[in-house]
């Protein structure tokens, strides 16, 4: 345990160590018998500290305000659920506009026309111009 390690811990959590959380305290106390006269002054400081937070009382909260706080926090929690619902009614709408658009490219797609011809795959896919017997170019 060091000075200032010891300086921290009285000023997190008060002037009497054996409050001090337990993986702290013996550490603590042994500090405190190797230097007496140290820790006396930041115990001391400590404890100023003490009663002072200890002359601080907590204010009375009436009746009617705990009421009316709690039931201003159910319309909350109602608000979050709603916000909840749009957004899975936009998360839906975009899913159905994807469906919809599968279901119109499956059902254009069975319309469509493919003229074959006798020609090689890639003189097609190139854009060659291929004259037949009768005339006609294909592209």
């Amino acid at each position: 345990m060091t000075p200032d390690r010891f300086e921290v811990l009285s000023e997190a959590y008060g002037s009497r160590v054996e409050l001090w959380p337990t993986d702290v305290r013996d550490a603590a106390r042994a500090w405190v018998a190797r230097n007496p006269d140290q820790a006396g002054e930041v115990l001391g400081r400590a404890a100023r500290l003490d009663s002072v937070l200890d002359t601080v009382r907590p204010p009375v909260v009436s009746h009617a305000l705990r009421e009316r706080v709690i039931a201003l926090a159910v319309p909350a929690q109602i608000r979050s659920g709603l916000r909840w619902l749009w957004g899975a009614g936009v998360g839906f709408g975009l899913a159905a506009t994807c469906a919809a658009g599968l279901v119109l490219g499956v059902i254009m797609s069975g319309q469509l026309q493919i003229q074959t011809t006798d020609e090689p795959v890639t003189s097609v896919m190139t854009g060659y111009q291929v004259p037949t017997d009768s005339g006609e170019v294909f592209l």
